[in-house]
């Protein structure tokens, strides 16, 4: 390669280069503050209403359960083997709740339709408690269906799993406020979107505004050194003077 054509190589890289003053988008987004906080503020409101008006409201309650093994109880000491039966237990107890069955016999018990019912299980793996939470749009019930829930979940078990037994450790209670939406949420996460997009419009525009403002813009852009500067008279203010930079 020779020293033209690596020059030329050279003049087209910088041509292609753009130059990116953080000082002046700085700036920039220090003017149009106002504009970034109006508009994250817009987008939270926004996020509140629709939250408000298409989300319906959903009401849970929770209870979990213990399912014995009836071999446990003859002897004095748990082996690992009893340890996995527990656990294996656990595991086909939450199978059996999850069952769309048992979800049909809950529905029928309190007067609702399956589809209107959530019935979600976590199986504490060390333990083998199951946790079994119960949703509904209406907070009577999350209630009603938690506490047939219980005894239908005992029957079933029984059924599938011969010789063993629940026990219940925790109840279902009557849910006080509701489970989703999360409004505080929901806004927080619409805020971060208007100020991410004001953010990047004023920075898109800076970068794409050629236009010379200022002495600097002259100097950097044109590499001419500036001789002086005529004042705006028109435009004085307080004293003092606006120039004209372009």
């Amino acid at each position: 390669m020779n020293a033209n054509s690596y020059q030329a190589e050279q003049q087209m890289l910088d041509a292609d280069t753009i130059d990116i003053d953080l000082l002046a988008l700085f700036r920039a987004l220090l003017k149009h503050a106002w504009l970034i906080i109006a508009v994250t503020l817009f987008f939270g409101c926004a996020g509140y209403m629709v939250t408000k008006l298409a989300v319906t409201p959903t009401y849970q309650t929770s209870f979990s359960i213990y399912i014995n093994n009836s071999t446990l109880s003859n002897i004095n000491t748990i082996t690992s083997s009893d340890v996995t039966a527990s656990q294996y237990l656990a595991e086909t107890g939450a199978d059996v709740i999850n069952s769309n069955n048992t979800k049909k016999l809950v529905a029928e018990e309190v007067g609702l339709e399956a589809e209107d019912i959530s019935i979600t299980t976590s199986v504490k793996t060390e333990s083998g408690v199951i946790q079994v939470s119960v949703v509904t749009t209406a907070p009577k019930d999350a209630y009603d269906c938690g506490v047939a829930l219980v005894d239908i979940a005992a029957e079933e078990i029984a059924r599938v799993v011969e010789g063993s037994s629940v026990q219940v450790i925790d109840v279902p209670e009557l849910p006080m406020s509701f489970y989703r939406p999360n409004y505080l949420k929901n806004v927080f996460l619409c805020m971060v979107v208007g100020a991410v997009l004001s953010f990047g419009l004023i920075v898109v525009r800076e970068l794409l505004d050629d236009k010379v403002k200022s002495r600097e813009d002259v100097e950097n852009h044109f590499d001419l050194v500036n001789l002086g500067s005529i004042p705006d008279i028109t435009q004085a203010q307080g004293g003092k003077h606006e120039y004209y930079a372009g």
